[in-house]
């Protein structure tokens, strides 16, 4: 959110088209991890159009780069669905069995790694 302040106000006093359109990139990539983007978001855009309106209107596509800025930066996050959609191996629960809460919490072998283990799943693994 600081960095969206930042490009905002350097927006203002330089008018450089890098500062837009890194907004807008920032934008969106923060738009996957902070829900308060979706606030914060609409007031930047409304505080960097009137600041800059002038320099808006001598040059009209470089409202171009803040919105492709955005939709790059929410890319990222198309990720997600496209690499579970494949099915990858989830090996942490591969030893998962009903009933068997402390093995999936603790993780494997975590009671073999005290030297004094004395658990019959220890005993059973080790031989």
């Amino acid at each position: 959110m600081a960095m969206l302040v930042d490009r905002s106000l350097a927006w203002a006093d330089g008018r450089r088209l890098r500062d837009f359109a890194l907004g807008g990139l920032l934008i969106g990539l923060s738009l996957g991890n902070h829900a308060l983007t979706v606030f914060v978001a609409p007031w930047l855009i409304l505080y960097v159009l009137c600041a800059g309106r002038s320099t808006l209107l001598e040059h009209r596509s470089w409202i171009l780069a803040p919105i492709a800025g955005v939709f790059a930066g929410a890319a990222v996050y198309l990720y997600i669905p496209i690499a579970a959609s494949q099915r990858p191996p989830l090996v942490y629960r591969a030893r998962a069995r009903p009933g068997s809460r402390r093995w999936s919490a603790s993780g494997p072998c975590s009671s073999c790694a005290r030297p004094n283990a004395t658990s019959p799943s220890c005993a059973r693994r080790t031989g």
